[in-house]
């Protein structure tokens, strides 16, 4: 989720009421936000444009469940700064992993081994947790507590971010909130914390691997 007293949220969703959270957005104090579309209304990332005073990025969620998902993804990811894959077979955990197009993994529908959380880190990727999935399956708290331990304790995990995957403008957090959820319900310490609700990593990520205009640099 930014600079050191603010938050970046890595995922608001593109609707037609796209201003009007981002305008909420400014309101809570977040620094910047990223913009997420999905394979069926990509295109209109292209020209997606916004007055908001807000560090903007523009991303894509993807779910991978087939082969063919994971060809998709050099056509769909054209058009944007980040790419969120949202694994539903645990098959193509490595594929995922291999591919230099995603940056964010989401594992809400897979049982995640620690050698996934191992790898994660040896292929620079980051590991999402959506408030908004929290609220759905409350046991995915569980999950992600242990998965941020064993980040923790292992040293595996490249990073970890917390989204609001809000669509609406009252799905948003604000920091107060977004460091409440950590510290009591993910049980991270305030240090901690502030990596997962900033997004540092990921953010100098995006600075060093795209151009203004969302063209990759080859090293």
């Amino acid at each position: 989720m930014g600079k050191a007293n603010n938050i970046f949220d890595f995922k608001i969703y593109y609707s037609k009421d796209i201003e009007k959270l981002l305008k909420t957005a400014e309101c809570l104090g977040l620094s910047g936000a990223c913009v997420v579309f999905h394979k069926e209304n990509v295109i209109e990332a292209q020209n997606f444009k916004t007055n908001s005073k807000l560090h903007i990025l523009k991303g894509l969620e993807l779910e991978i469940n087939t082969q063919s998902d994971m060809q998709n993804i050099d056509k769909c990811a054209e058009f944007v700064d980040l790419v969120f894959a949202k694994i539903k077979n645990e098959n193509l955990v490595f594929d995922v992993l291999k591919s230099r197009k995603i940056q964010i993994l989401n594992f809400d529908n897979i049982v995640v081994e620690q050698s996934y959380l191992r790898l994660t880190k040896d292929a620079n990727k980051h590991i999402e947790v959506c408030l908004k999935s929290l609220q759905i399956d409350l046991k995915l708290i569980k999950k992600y507590k242990k998965i941020i331990e064993i980040a923790k304790r292992k040293h595996y995990a490249a990073g970890i971010i917390l989204t609001s995957g809000g669509n609406k403008w009252n799905e948003l957090i604000g920091r107060e909130e977004a460091f409440a959820i950590c510290s009591v319900l993910l049980k991270t310490h305030p240090d901690q914390s502030k990596k997962i609700i900033c997004g540092k990593d990921l953010l100098k990520q995006c600075d060093k691997n795209y151009l203004d205009k969302g063209v990759e640099i080859i090293e």
